[in-house]
């Protein structure tokens, strides 16, 4: 009966603990003008996806070492011409770097 219930126990998911980000909110977005139409459509609907049915606060996709999309939070620095472009790219760290040689 112990057993059972210690089971149980490990059996109840914790409720992941919500983080306010800091930055501001990047509006649209930006995904890559020059992808085709139908996947810059599948990026946008996928980050839609995202943000109405988990936490999740921003997303940046990249394809061969390349952002092709970023969207969500992202830091105001980001933001000096009033929305994302493909020069306000983020700087990427050791750890992205490593995953997309991987």
């Amino acid at each position: 009966l112990v057993l059972t219930g210690l089971t149980w126990i490990a059996l109840k998911p914790k409720p992941p603990n919500k983080v306010v980000l800091n930055g501001a909110d990047s509006g649209g977005g930006f995904v890559d003008p020059a992808l085709p139409p139908a996947a810059a459509e599948e990026l946008r609907w996928c980050w839609d996806a995202l943000r109405t049915s988990t936490a999740c606060g921003a997303v940046a996709v990249f394809y061969r070492g390349r952002r092709v999309m970023q969207a969500g939070m992202v830091p105001k620095s980001a933001l000096k011409s009033g929305g994302l472009s493909a020069e306000d790219a983020p700087v990427l760290g050791d750890i992205c770097n490593r995953c997309m040689t991987t």
